[in-house]
């Protein structure tokens, strides 16, 4: 058993609520109970990962906000404006739910997870302002951004799922083109604490966001769409 497995939604995520997570309710609030974790025990860890370059952390959406749009975790965009040009989104992307809350709204995510209805992502997401959508298709430093992180996946630690709507049909929203993705039961594999599900979810970002947000393409492309 877990060592923590007891303590409910004081922030471990239990195998079992992700594995049954869109039959029932139990996995929102250990989400949200874990990511409360990450921020007051560990938010100067958190800090040193999401705030570089001038990016402004901002926590995300939970399960209070009725347009969370399935995610879970926290977003990072440049200050002092939030413009998101693009900005990311990291976290947990429960999209299976998504679908039955948001079924009649047109900005869905509506990204399938890589295991289908057996585990949640773990995703870093791109996100570009509505006002952006139109455009940044076709600059040439999104091409080029899209080209370097594919060649950094390549590289790092973990292994990657790239999800690109150009590549995809469907109602998936063009402010949202670009997901990294792990299915969230692989990425919790052999934790058995809240603090070792806490160093896992550091090893993913550490070994990823950096190396994105330091991309000459990614700061080529903030400075065209200020």
């Amino acid at each position: 058993m877990n060592k923590d497995a007891t303590v409910g939604s004081s922030g471990f995520v239990e195998d079992a609520a992700i594995e049954y997570y869109n039959l029932g309710k139990k996995l929102v609030p250990q989400i949200n109970g874990f990511l409360s974790t990450l921020e007051n025990k560990f938010g100067k860890r958190l800090k040193s990962v999401l705030q570089k370059q001038g990016d402004e952390k901002c926590r995300y959406y939970d399960e209070k906000d009725k347009k969370n749009e399935g995610l879970y975790g926290f977003g990072f965009c440049e200050s002092p404006k939030k413009k998101w040009n693009p900005g990311f989104f990291v976290g947990f992307h429960l999209d299976v739910e998504a679908k039955y809350w948001r079924a009649v709204e047109t900005d869905n995510w509506l990204v399938e997870p890589i295991a289908k209805n057996k585990s949640p992502d773990f995703s870093l997401i791109v996100v570009f302002d509505a006002k952006y959508c139109p455009k940044y298709p076709n600059n040439a430093f999104y091409k080029n951004f899209k080209d370097d992180i594919r060649s950094i996946i390549k590289t790092t630690k973990f292994k990657w799922d790239i999800y690109d709507i150009a590549k995809n049909s469907g109602d998936q929203s063009e402010c949202h083109p670009i997901h990294l993705r792990v299915p969230m039961q692989d990425m919790f594999t052999g934790t058995e604490t809240i603090d070792k599900q806490a160093d896992r979810f550091f090893e993913y970002i550490e070994d990823i966001v950096p190396k994105i947000t330091a991309l000459t393409s990614l700061q080529k492309m903030k400075e065209k769409f200020r």
